[in-house]
């Protein structure tokens, strides 16, 4: 079925799908934190929607209409982490600190689940931002398989998830060798700009096809 992907104002997690006259609240955050380490997912998986029948609610949640900007903002994010990283390479042994390998992987640890602690605080409160306009537990609800935009997002989301991912691994590794915390601090910074940003770029704002999983006659449900 054809479909429209609209932005929610101020609220990364939500986009407002219009199929066939009837607007949905797509939930980009609800279903597993795996999507949003791997942003492929949420092309192969269903997702959870909710549906809106006022369109009021409709227009106070969209994003005012501009152009959008997704695909071409993760690309320079990435860009730009890569040369600042390689520009001050030369500074790096000023932070060179001699400490066990054992201890490199556990500071290296204890950042990635800081980091998911952090994705999963942000995840809730964009929840919470939402609630005050639309309670999605009123509304009923269901689960669709959503396509690509275009063919360009999916090279797009591709390189900056495997060039992120990459170039971050690396640095991690090279910190646990060396001990050295300007390259863990990039490294940090090159896998969040790697994984987040192209997740968020899955569902830009356009025109693409969804599918609702179990048919048509089932679209939605109530729990």
């Amino acid at each position: 079925m054809k479909c429209t992907v609209r932005l929610v104002a101020k609220n990364v997690r939500y986009r407002v799908l219009a199929i066939k006259g009837e607007q949905y609240i797509l939930d980009m955050g609800g279903g597993s934190l795996w999507k949003m380490l791997c942003p492929f997912l949420y092309w192969l998986l269903p997702n959870r929607v909710y549906k809106l029948k006022n369109p009021e609610i409709v227009k106070e949640l969209t994003a005012p209409a501009v152009k959008d900007k997704v695909g071409s903002s993760p690309f320079l994010w990435t860009i730009v982490a890569s040369i600042m990283a390689s520009t001050l390479s030369p500074l790096a042994n000023y932070f060179e600190i001699g400490i066990p390998k054992y201890m490199n992987v556990i500071i290296v640890a204890f950042i990635m689940a800081l980091i998911i602690f952090l994705l999963s605080s942000l995840n809730r409160m964009f929840r919470k931002k939402m609630d005050p306009l639309v309670n999605l537990h009123r509304l009923t609800k269901g689960h669709i398989w959503i396509m690509p935009v275009s063919f360009k997002i999916i090279l797009l989301v591709t390189f900056m998830y495997l060039f992120g991912g990459a170039l971050g691994g690396l640095g991690i590794a090279a910190f646990i060798q060396e001990g050295n915390w300007l390259i863990l601090l990039f490294s940090v910074c090159i896998v969040l700009v790697g994984t987040v940003l192209p997740s968020m770029a899955t569902v830009v704002a356009g025109k693409t096809r969804v599918l609702f999983l179990g048919g048509k006659r089932q679209a939605v449900y109530r729990e």
